[in-house]
């Protein structure tokens, strides 16, 4: 099971770099759907091993433990309908299936450690440790999948915005001064007393714009608060977020990890490595030891060796994780390249916003320069940008509007009341076209030359300076 999920993970990791190779550049994308559809369902079976393994003798396993492993499904059956209900106060299938499982696993650890309790070896209790740490992440998973909240909101200072039960003040803005950067920071305190500070920077030898969340971490539950753009009228566009035990994934992480490295220092491995390398009196060594048994350095190589090789593969997930930060931290996070940059727009057939019957395709975006801008009316960062697309329309550039994931009878009344830029725009509710164009979120703002090619990505608000400094050259450069 754990090597399936492990190809599942490989295939969908690496099957869009071999399709880009194999067609000559043409690019694709393996996204949630696949990961759900097959990753899930494996681990959940995974889960169930989990469950009965540690409790099996081969062929000798006492009926009565069977006996207690069901009465702790039937305990962690409850325990799935009521954790999620006290958190949450809803019950989702999802959430259900997780909790249950990972408190099935734990359960039956503490049946086979009371059985087991007078002979704990070290490499038993890293099993314990790893599968215990598995249910924590499986719970973890489960829980802040299904019941995470997210809001998007206009706030000014003295203003307040309610999510999941926790109302958030916006009570402070100033400027701060960092090392290399400038930033705005916004001051917001919850009715229990959490202060959450976020910033907007603004790095001086670059010039980028960088968000850096608020963050109040907890045992249950993480909140966050992100600044947006700022408005016309003094307001900001604020992004909070409530996710419950979203810091148990990690938890569950480091348990499975430590219980690898204590299973490894297990004595016993040790003993087996001297065996190897120098056997006792009057018995003959196995072929593979015949060249370690000459003399005691020879046995303390081995027993050198034996060590090196059970810690390489930690020693091998060290390297990569310090790889894999030094790559994450050196690059710009708000750099965002579109995979389909010099490449057609996807296609798609898609009604038309306000318009009965009218559905328009790729084709409608060939014949001109065009920018095609990616907005909703629950997106306050997209108001902060209206009136400069609406500038930029009246420079003679056509603006499509994609309205994604956006109720459309609220579109319709948000054009009519703060003018429409667009010479149309398509209506994505589901974000089907959003998920094929790589979107992030709203507002994003793609250029697209007379054949339909993408030339040009911008996350965020497009305003003067972005206008000026960016797209004008780039539709200038390829008229």
């Amino acid at each position: 099971l754990l090597v399936l999920a492990l190809a599942v993970v490989l295939i969908g990791t690496l099957y869009p770099l071999a399709y880009e190779a194999v067609t000559g550049g043409e690019k694709m994308s393996v996204g949630a759907p696949y990961f759900n559809k097959s990753f899930v369902p494996l681990a959940v079976v995974l889960a169930g091993a989990l469950a009965v393994a540690p409790i099996a003798r081969w062929k000798r396993t006492p009926l009565k433990l069977f006996g207690q492993a069901g009465v702790a499904f039937a305990i962690a059956l409850g325990l799935g309908v009521l954790l999620p209900l006290a958190l949450t106060g809803t019950i989702k299938l999802g959430a259900l299936v997780a909790v249950a499982a990972g408190t099935w696993i734990a359960a039956v650890l503490v049946v086979d450690l009371r059985h087991r309790r007078s002979a704990l070896t070290r490499a038993y209790l890293g099993m314990v440790l790893a599968h215990f740490g598995f249910a924590v992440s499986m719970v973890g998973i489960g829980v802040t999948s299904q019941f995470s909240h997210e809001l998007d909101v206009k706030l000014a200072v003295g203003d307040s915005a309610e999510l999941n039960g926790v109302t958030y003040r916006f009570s402070d803005l100033r400027q701060v001064q960092g090392p290399n950067y400038v930033a705005e920071q916004g001051v917001f305190v919850t009715d229990g007393g959490t202060t959450l500070r976020a910033e907007k920077r603004r790095y001086a030898a670059s010039g980028q714009v960088m968000t850096e969340a608020g963050i109040a971490p907890g045992f249950t539950r993480d909140l966050y608060v992100a600044l947006g753009e700022p408005l016309p009228d003094g307001a900001w566009g604020v992004r909070i977020n409530d996710k419950p035990l979203v810091r148990w994934v990690w938890l569950g992480a480091l348990l499975m990890a430590a219980g690898g490295v204590l299973a490894v220092l297990d004595p016993r491995y040790r003993r087996l490595g001297r065996r190897a390398g120098g056997c006792g009196p009057g018995t003959r060594p196995p072929v593979y030891a015949i060249g370690l048994r000459r003399g005691s350095g020879h046995r303390a190589t081995s027993d050198f060796v034996s060590r090196v090789r059970l810690f390489t593969p930690l020693a091998g997930f060290a390297a990569l994780a310090v790889v894999l930060y030094l790559g994450f931290s050196l690059r710009d996070p708000h750099l965002l390249p579109s995979a389909l940059l010099d490449q057609p727009f996807p296609a798609f057939e898609l009604p038309v916003l306000g318009s009965t019957g009218r559905r328009a395709m790729q084709t409608d975006l060939q014949g001109e320069v065009r920018l095609v801008n990616v907005w909703a009316t629950w997106c306050p960062t997209c108001l902060a940008e209206h009136d400069q697309l609406k500038r930029i329309r009246q420079t003679g550039v056509s603006v499509v509007g994609i309205n994604y994931k956006d109720d459309s009878a609220e579109a319709i009344a948000w054009l009519a009341r703060h003018g429409d830029p667009y010479a149309f725009s398509v209506v994505d509710a589901d974000g089907d076209l959003g998920v094929d164009l790589g979107v992030y979120g709203a507002p994003e703002t793609f250029l697209l030359d007379a054949e339909g090619v993408i030339r040009y990505k911008h996350v965020g608000a497009v305003d003067e300076t972005i206008w000026r400094n960016e797209i004008a050259p780039a539709i200038e450069a390829i008229q």
